[in-house]
């Protein structure tokens, strides 16, 4: 085990103990159950550390079967994201912000809800939100591969959302993107 990982299981077993010794009878099982999540979490994490995989790269494989993306943390944007994509669109996104074209944005601020929907797709979480120097604001959606849950979740926010823009970077806009920046904007993910 490394030290990193010595030093995370010291911090969750100081947090554990001072959970349990701060339980009072009125919440027993809040108590118990966040010990036990914190203990998966810890054990998840060592097994993790135990890999000594960096986190760059770690692959994430994607359940439709196309190649894997590279999932999480991108140093030089100070982000972690599911997919070399949503890496280079937040590039992108900097990109346009430094050139006074965008004010700010942010990485998936905010997961929306369908009220009347009870079982299936029932909330979407967008994948940027970029606010234009005029102030007004739209949702940006990266997307190489749509499966059936993504077509009815975005189908779903602009029926329950219509007032909320949104804009849709699909692979024939990206390719166009990367063909266009790809030596421009500092530390492009090439797709392979």
């Amino acid at each position: 085990m490394s030290p990193k990982s010595d030093r995370l299981r010291l911090a969750a077993t100081a947090l554990v103990a001072c959970i349990q010794a701060s339980a009072t009878d009125q919440r027993p099982t809040l108590i118990n159950d966040s010990c036990r999540f914190i203990t998966k979490t810890l054990q998840f994490m060592e097994l993790v550390a135990a890999l000594d995989v960096p986190v760059e790269a770690r692959k994430t494989p994607r359940s439709h079967g196309k190649r894997a993306t590279t999932a999480g943390f991108r140093e030089d944007i100070n982000l972690t994201v599911r997919s070399r994509w949503e890496a280079n669109v937040a590039r992108y996104l900097n990109w346009l912000q430094a050139k006074g074209e965008i004010k700010k944005w942010l990485y998936e601020p905010q997961r929306w809800f369908f009220p009347e929907i009870k079982s299936g797709v029932t909330s979407y979480l967008p994948d940027f939100w970029i606010e234009n120097p005029d102030d007004t604001t739209y949702w940006l959606e990266v997307k190489g591969w749509w499966d059936a849950r993504s077509k009815t979740a975005v189908k779903r926010f602009r029926k329950y959302y219509p007032e909320e823009e949104l804009k849709i970077i699909d692979g024939v806009a990206y390719k166009k993107l990367e063909k266009e920046l790809k030596d421009v904007i500092l530390n492009w993910e090439l797709s392979k």
